[in-house]
């Protein structure tokens, strides 16, 4: 008897969360998702442009770095 009323609790549960998830506009999420993308993209491009000659952000310099150095890596890794 217990174990009836659980699995009928059990089941609306999923049926709620069922329909919740059918209820979002998976079309909204994507335009907000790509007007915060291009958002951040915008607010990156402009931050790098105050800086006149010095174009490098922090991010795009560690990033300069990583590259160098796992192409010396490999370039050692070839030697060997």
């Amino acid at each position: 008897m217990k174990s009836d009323i659980k699995d009928k609790i059990i089941d609306q549960n999923t049926i709620n969360i069922n329909s919740k998830i059918d209820n979002i506009d998976t079309n909204k999420l994507v335009k907000d998702l790509d007007k915060n993308l291009a958002g951040y993209l915008s607010l990156a491009l402009r931050n790098t442009h105050y800086y006149g000659n010095l174009r490098i952000k922090y991010v795009n310099f560690n990033f300069t770095i990583l590259v160098f150095l796992l192409q010396f890596l490999l370039f050692l890794f070839l030697l060997h």
